[in-house]
């Protein structure tokens, strides 16, 4: 609207002419509106530059809604972008400790079962030691017996019911070592360490006509006289584990003809109990 118009007759450039410091960007009012402007010299020419205010800002409101608009779009897409990652960060960190409590559990079970083998080994360990040892003690007596019926039946070669008797004797020790050594053979038992006690009949007469023949070699030794009592109406045949009954007796009359006196006497009584609902009939010896 000013063009062919001197300086002088444009009021706005005469506001901004009369603004002494104009090396920067100044606002103004001219004709009761707002401007940004500014001036300077260019070789012979003065130069005067202004913009109406209210499109400055109208221009900068849009570039800063512009700018506000694409940094939500950028923090949008950031946002997304972070929970994907963030989820398959999780599913694979989830999977990660799933396989770290797989080998841990692994690794728990393998450490119990390396204890509970080495408990088994020691328990057995100790348990072959122990059985050993006392079966060691109770093999002695069939093979003494059977030593000794050896030479007595050598030293009477022309006797022939000493050699019968002498033979019996070397059965009777041999079939108590032949139960002795199947015992010992049965690696369940000897691993275990455990007791197992059978239910099967046997005849407690002929079990200490075996213990007496047993224990004859020392009873002639040490001349000590070996004798049973029997109650009356005495049940003689019974059910139960009779290789322990005969250990557990041999041990005892053993021990009692090895430590006696010479010319002396073990004596051994047999009673049985009443009937009792709790404890079954059972023949108590002493």
């Amino acid at each position: 609207q000013y063009e062919n118009c001197q300086t002088t007759e444009i009021p706005v450039i005469q506001e901004l002419r009369s603004i002494e410091r104009s090396d920067n960007l100044v606002y103004f009012t001219s004709d009761g509106h707002r401007y940004c402007g500014g001036k300077g010299r260019y070789r012979d020419y003065n130069l005067y530059v202004y913009y109406p205010q209210k499109e400055v800002f109208a221009a900068t409101r849009r570039t800063v809604l512009l700018a506000l608009c694409i940094s939500m779009l950028i923090w949008a897409a950031a946002t997304v972008a972070r929970n994907k990652s963030g989820r398959v960060h999780m599913r694979e960190l989830n999977e990660q400790l799933k396989i770290i409590e797989a080998q841990q559990k692994k690794e728990v079970e393998y450490q119990l079962k390396l204890k509970q083998s080495m408990e088994e080994a020691v328990r057995a360990n100790i348990a072959k030691t122990d059985f050993l040892r006392r079966m060691s003690h109770d093999i002695r007596t069939p093979i003494n017996v059977i030593m000794g019926m050896t030479e007595i039946a050598d030293k009477n070669a022309d006797d022939a019911e000493r050699q019968a008797e002498c033979r019996e004797n070397i059965r009777t020790a041999s079939g108590y070592l032949l139960e002795l050594v199947n015992d010992v053979l049965d690696m369940g038992k000897l691993e275990s360490g455990e007791t197992y006690l059978e239910h099967i009949p046997f005849d407690l007469y002929e079990m200490f006509d075996e213990i007496a023949v047993l224990n004859g070699h020392n009873l002639q030794r040490k001349n000590i006289t070996l004798t049973f009592e029997y109650c009356e109406n005495l049940h003689n045949r019974l059910i139960g584990s009779p290789l322990h009954v005969k250990r557990i007796l041999m041990n005892i009359i053993g021990n009692a003809i090895k430590y006696g006196k010479n010319g002396g006497y073990v004596k051994v009584s047999v009673s049985e109990s009443e009937f009792d609902e709790k404890i079954p009939d059972t023949v108590v010896i002493n």
